[in-house]
């Protein structure tokens, strides 16, 4: 996403992606790549940003 790192969990804390997200799901996280992990926390956080 071309932002620090700083950045991007101000932005996951901003919108409780890490406890409602990250968290609660876990276990199924767990089972996929990071690849994969990484596509649908910015795709997901995209989202919420823009209240989809």
């Amino acid at each position: 996403m071309g932002i620090s790192g700083q950045e991007m969990y101000s932005r996951l804390k901003a919108q409780n992606l890490i406890h409602n997200r990250l968290l609660a799901r876990y276990e199924d996280l767990h089972t996929q790549s990071r690849e994969w992990v990484t596509d649908d926390i910015i795709e997901t956080l995209q989202n919420w940003e823009a209240g989809v």
